[in-house]
């Protein structure tokens, strides 16, 4: 392994004869020692798992590195681990991350290149989650495809939504990122694995059944148990194994729980890249937060231009989100891959867009988009009773259930509503350029633009409504 401190370290548990002694873990009768660093461009790393869990509040004396403390989860998840997938390397996080700052960081930046290349990723659930799951695989054993269960409980939901695994900042990247996700459920005698297309199935379909037994708005399910349906979406992605846009991606953390925002901008980086880290920035939000949005740029997608953040200040950059945690402007899952953008001299040209001006400047609403209005109104996805007049102030009450923080405002434009997440400027050349390439069921996020006092400024926001498939750029400043 090279000697340069900016490289990451890779580390991983395997079985030993070596005798006891402090550089060896027994585990039920078996020795478990820590490999020196490996190197990762050689073909000598072992077929290693990497262990998903939460580490809680309580801690523990750390055997393999004496000068940091880990979980007192932590043994208790490597031993239902190897009870489980005897013959594997375990990555574990409390053993295998070094604690040298400079080589953490670095590998803190790699984590999507260690999960990526893990042959699984096994999660550790709580015995009330695994309990959870086993009731709902209970209740839907026998049911017919189209029926329901006698029962629809919303008690499993709860318990699940409340999980500290399914809330972790860390989940994401962690599965994502997996070859073969597997579940763990429990640390006891009766632990059981249950493999993670089992998990998505029971658990969507449960979902399901329960909105429609609960007649309750597809909006409003999510906004009651965000975290359910914000893994639901993240194994969705993980099943169809395709790339995702950085927009999706803060999307999936918007909610989620973590201690520092630093292990927030890991856990997005290793979302995005599965590239080991060659040079890790220091561990500030603002540092962070700009190599997220310079991978994010290399990789072709520009979706973090409709961050929930004010906006850069530097001529060139006023379209760009000032550095900091890129809250999404929804929880609510966009699909698509990218935001397409190329860099030009003094911007950004933004592509695949339609470009609106708002109507109190020019014209009404189409009445195509009154009819894609009236269709989502008949979908019950905003509710029941709604009728044109309504369905502005209705979606946006939604919508702040849904994590939008945005003012009670909304403009006009010939294909729907804009809600924009700061108030506009009383400016001139009003435009709302919405994106071609992300979509939610109900509408696509977009971008205000109003000339202000000599400058143009740029806001993000929610589109709802029609998106045209005439496509544009505009380039922004």
């Amino acid at each position: 392994m090279s000697s340069d401190t900016h490289v990451m370290e890779f580390r991983v548990l395997v079985e030993t004869n070596n005798p006891p002694g402090p550089d060896v873990l027994d585990i039920d009768g078996m020795s478990w020692t820590l490999t020196p660093p490996l190197d990762i461009e050689s073909a000598t790393i072992p077929p290693y798992v990497c262990i998903s869990y939460t580490w809680g509040d309580q801690r523990d004396r750390n055997p393999l590195r004496p000068t940091v403390e880990m979980s007192i989860n932590t043994l208790r998840v490597v031993r239902a681990v190897v009870s489980q997938f005897s013959g594997k390397a375990i990555w574990i996080d409390a053993f295998s991350i070094p604690t040298d700052p400079l080589r953490k960081r670095a590998t803190l930046e790699s984590l999507g290149y260690i999960f990526s290349n893990a042959e699984a990723v096994v999660a550790v659930l709580s015995a009330e989650s695994a309990y959870a799951i086993q009731r709902i695989d209970a209740l839907l054993t026998g049911v017919q495809p189209g029926h329901a269960p006698s029962e629809v409980p919303s008690d499993v939901l709860d318990v699940l939504d409340m999980d500290a695994w399914i809330r972790s900042v860390w989940t994401y990247q962690e599965v994502v990122n997996s070859r073969e996700l597997y579940f763990i459920m429990g640390t006891g005698p009766s632990t059981r694995v249950v493999e993670g297309e089992h998990f998505l199935n029971i658990l969507g379909h449960y979902y399901t059944i329960f909105t429609r037994s609960h007649h309750t708005k597809s909006l409003a399910i999510q906004a009651e148990y965000p975290y359910v349906n914000s893994i639901l979406d993240l194994l969705a992605e993980w099943q169809m194994q395709q790339s995702h846009s950085v927009m999706s991606i803060m999307s999936g953390m918007n909610h989620r729980v973590w201690t520092t925002p630093v292990n927030y901008f890991y856990s997005v980086i290793g979302s995005i890249t599965t590239q080991p880290s060659r040079r890790p920035v220091q561990s500030s939000v603002e540092d962070l937060a700009e190599k997220t949005m310079v991978i994010s740029e290399t990789k072709g997608d520009f979706s973090f231009i409709f961050a929930a953040l004010p906006r850069d200040i530097r001529p060139g950059n006023r379209w760009r989100p000032q550095p900091g945690v890129l809250n999404s402007i929804l929880t609510s899952h966009p699909w698509g891959y990218r935001q397409s953008a190329r860099r030009v001299d003094g911007g950004v040209v933004l592509e695949n867009v339609v470009v609106l001006p708002t109507t109190d400047e020019e014209g009404e609403m189409s009445e195509e988009a009154k009819r894609y209005l009236s269709d989502l109104i008949s979908s019950n996805l905003f509710g029941d009773d709604l009728d044109d007049k309504n369905i502005a102030i209705e979606a946006y009450h939604i919508f702040k259930k849904l994590g939008f923080l945005g003012p009670e405002e909304w403009y006009m434009t010939t294909d729907g509503y804009f809600y924009p997440f700061e108030s506009l400027p009383n400016g001139r050349g009003r435009r709302i350029c919405i994106s071609g390439e992300l979509r939610w069921v109900f509408g696509a996020p977009g971008l205000a633009l109003v000339e202000y006092e000599g400058d143009m400024c740029y806001t993000p926001g929610i589109h709802l409504g029609l998106v045209r498939s005439e496509l544009s750029e505009i380039l922004l400043h």
